[in-house]
């Protein structure tokens, strides 16, 4: 691709097989085990069957997640992260010998290099670099290091939403387990999508140091004690875990010296993520394009975001829209109907009225409410990935 003239990829990703957890690789084995074998298992309930079918049946779970993969490519790595062109391939665990992924992506935009490149034709200064990318991180794929339970009346973390040792959320019950939860069973209002976001992250998206990532310096470092290993995931060390927490993007380095982005943090163990992807553990493809700000007049990527996230129940974009008609004009159809959330309408007639008198303060009256809004609003799309492959698009 760099000899093509494509530059630098865009970003790198991976993914994994959570396979004692998908809903319907569960059903397949429950299925393919009830043809081959006549016996009835019950592998939601028997955590034992449910260990024993995946690692008796690896050639089935491997077809799926490569299914899975293939659907991603095809229906949402384009219209999702703007991916012009990608390579992947495939590896397995060494520790439990599942399949896994990782990817380099290109975008026809060239971003982030491109807003780099800016910044530096701008003179500008390390703080600022990190303010664009930041944004740029958050606007296109919904990044953020902030916990979903956001802020009390004053101002202060809501570490009753936090579990333990950081808060005092109660432990999350087995009902409640966002990991077995189709995307399709999620109410669609906002309060539900939140709080999924929200049991995310407390289940999967707190960083907990253990042997796999602990590891002894080769030189002593200041402040440690004799013996303490470090992080290699950044997320401090033995005896003191987690990150700093910070209001301001930072650009700072990682153990190989290499620049890496630290969005603004309020959780020492958050694990920075995009909604977008962490929100994936469905089978119903609901993805997010790159925009889930409203501008007026709307624009496609706006309204094609709006509506492949929340359109009900749709498991092919032709359902959303046909071939004919433009994102611009479905969305308005869709915006007229009582499917379309509340919170949505209310970004496209905030930005219709700020177009409309672009001289007044940006909802100054609403300015408390719009903050709640932008930060409580989640957003999310469904991610599987790739095989040992080069594709454009």
């Amino acid at each position: 691709m760099v000899n093509e003239k494509r530059g630098l990829p865009s970003f790198f990703m991976t993914g994994s097989c959570a396979e004692f957890y998908f809903p319907p690789l569960r059903r397949l084995l429950e299925e393919y085990i009830l043809q081959t074998k006549g016996e009835e298992v019950n592998l939601a309930e028997d955590s034992n069957a449910r260990f024993k079918a995946v690692q008796e049946n690896t050639h089935v779970v491997v077809s799926f997640f490569d299914l899975r993969t293939q659907a991603y490519h095809e229906k949402i790595l384009k219209l999702v992260f703007g991916v012009s062109d990608y390579w992947y391939h495939y590896e397995f665990a060494k520790s439990r010998g599942q399949i896994h992924w990782h990817q380099l992506s290109w975008r026809e935009d060239r971003q982030p290099h491109q807003l780099l490149h800016e910044a530096r034709e701008d003179g500008c200064e390390e703080e600022e670099y990190a303010a664009r990318l930041s944004q740029w991180a958050d606007e296109t794929f919904a990044m953020t290091a902030l916990h979903p339970a956001g802020n009390d009346e004053e101002g202060q973390p809501r570490k009753d939403l936090w579990p333990p040792p950081e808060g005092t959320a109660e432990p999350i019950s087995d009902d409640r387990d966002p990991l077995v939860k189709m995307l399709m069973q999620i109410a669609a209002t906002q309060d539900a999508i939140l709080e999924d976001h929200l049991l995310l992250v407390n289940r999967v998206g707190l960083h907990s140091c253990s042997d796999y990532c602990l590891r002894t310096p080769r030189h002593p470092e200041q402040g440690l004690q004799p013996r303490e290993r470090i992080c290699r995931m950044e997320f401090g060390s033995e005896f003191h875990p987690g990150k700093k927490v910070h209001s301001n993007p930072e650009i700072v380095e990682d153990h190989n010296g290499a620049p890496r982005l630290e969005m603004p943090r309020d959780h020492p163990r958050v694990v920075q993520h995009s909604r977008y992807q962490l929100q994936s553990n469905g089978n119903v493809p609901v993805v997010s394009g790159g925009s889930t700000h409203a501008t007026w007049p709307l624009n496609e990527d706006y309204c094609r975001t709006m509506l492949l996230l929340h359109w009900p129940s749709w498991f092919d974009i032709q359902e959303v829209k046909g071939d004919t008609q433009s994102w611009i004009d479905r969305f308005k159809d869709f915006f007229a109907s009582d499917d379309c959330p509340t919170f949505v309408k209310a970004q496209v007639a905030k930005a219709r009225r700020y177009a409309d008198h672009p001289q007044e303060p940006v909802f100054e009256e609403d300015e408390e409410d719009d903050a709640v809004e932008a930060e409580e609003q989640p957003d999310w799309v469904d991610v599987y990935a790739g095989r040992t492959k080069y594709m454009r698009v």
